[in-house]
């Protein structure tokens, strides 16, 4: 039916929606119409896996720091779903196909995705992860340093105290959401990553850093088998496989 049949029509008696076959049923007094609405939903869906695919993919996550920022990287680096209604371009999915942007919808287009997974909490919140793959490159893009307290430092002054430590290629710097004396640190890649706790090694090692008072530092690679390097005050270095 055109849009110009459709825009035709003054009174309407009664619609009715199958589910089952995705049909709109419009009873006029003289006719009765039947709307196919199963593409438009289809289309939605596609549209809507495709983007949080590419969103989680490892391609993305290489250089989205925003994104990486709300994951979690103790938990699969899942994502709460209700943040991708914020984006723009899903916002601009809805739109295109006059949906109203709701959780239930973004979830259901993620059921059947072979790059994500939907999980849902014991706190019941849906929440997203990208795949094994995916998982286990962030890991090994990602450490962890403890023993440096988040009272001492804002994010902004730890990146410029701890700036050539740092290097290129770091892409998140956040308080560690498990522990006050921890922060998260993520890179674009698995090199600049182990760059990084090589330098933070030779760094604590040759200054000793006493003004953080500490008594050592740790940097836990987040990679599969993890690992520790533990800097401690007299300049020992060792690695203990876990």
């Amino acid at each position: 039916m055109s849009t110009k049949q459709i825009s035709q029509i003054t009174l309407c008696h009664s619609f009715a929606i199958d589910h089952q076959l995705s049909r709109l049923l419009l009873i006029t007094e003289s006719h009765q119409y039947i709307i196919n609405i199963k593409h438009t939903r289809m289309d939605l869906n596609e549209a809507l896996c495709k983007q949080i695919e590419y969103y989680l993919s490892e391609e993305n996550l290489q250089k989205d720091a925003f994104l990486l920022s709300h994951m979690a990287p103790f938990e699969h680096h899942s994502v709460l779903i209700d943040l991708f209604l914020t984006f723009k371009r899903v916002k601009a999915i809805f739109a295109e196909h006059q949906t109203e942007p709701r959780v239930e919808l973004l979830a259901e287009a993620l059921a059947s995705s072979k790059n994500v997974k939907m999980v849902i909490k014991s706190t019941g919140d849906q929440h997203v992860r990208p795949n094994p793959r995916v998982q286990a490159s962030l890991d090994a893009r990602s450490f962890i340093l403890k023993n440096i307290s988040q009272s001492d430092f804002t994010i902004n002054s730890f990146v410029q105290h701890f700036g050539p430590q740092l290097g290129a290629g770091i892409l998140v710097v956040r308080p560690s959401p498990k522990h006050s004396m921890e922060w998260i640190l993520q890179y674009a890649d698995r090199t600049t990553c182990t760059d990084a706790m090589t330098r933070f090694s030779a760094f604590w090692l040759k200054n000793n850093n006493n003004a953080l008072k500490a008594t050592k530092l740790e940097a836990i690679s987040l990679q599969y088998p993890p690992f520790d390097l533990i800097f401690t005050n007299n300049n020992t270095q060792h690695t203990i496989d876990r």
